[in-house]
């Protein structure tokens, strides 16, 4: 039975990754998502098949329906991180003229905290909400994980 929590923490875990990805990555962000909801889901339904037929709610049952809503989560931030992104990518100059002078590699952007180029600051770049978002993300679902387990653990070893 105590692998059935380690099996499960794993795949949260595993379902993080798409935070690491990029927003336009979107085959590999949604096959990865789907892919570890279903692993999930099957072992749950595996975990519930070992156990006798009873009519109330288990420890164990609580744990896989919170690491199926943290699975379930990931999943579903990758939309409103594509939404954030495109939303962006819509307001910009879409001509093909303004495209190809602003895309492309010798073209000087000025920073406009500095006036330095563009290249020196990398990390503004990555200001767009969609990428924001994974980024707080990386951090807020492992917090929550971290929190669930201490109270879970707290709870039902008491």
């Amino acid at each position: 039975m105590g692998y059935s929590y380690t099996i499960t923490s794993f795949i949260v875990i595993v379902s993080w990754i798409g935070f690491w990805l990029p927003v336009t990555a979107v085959p590999a962000r949604v096959t990865l998502g789907v892919t570890t909801l279903l692993t999930l889901l099957t072992t749950g339904n595996f975990v519930r098949s070992s156990l006798p037929p009873i009519s109330y709610v288990t420890a164990i049952d609580v744990w896989v329906g919170i690491c199926t809503i943290f699975v379930l989560l990931a999943l579903l931030l990758f939309p409103i991180s594509l939404y954030f992104s495109n939303n962006k990518e819509t307001r910009k100059d879409t001509s093909k003229f303004a495209r190809r002078i602003t895309d492309h590699p010798l073209t000087f952007k000025m920073c406009r905290v500095c006036g330095g180029h563009r290249s020196i600051h990398r990390h503004q770049e990555s200001e767009e909400p969609g990428a924001n978002l994974d980024h707080k993300n990386r951090i807020i679902f492992p917090f929550l994980f971290i929190v669930f387990n201490i109270s879970y653990w707290a709870y039902y070893l008491t």
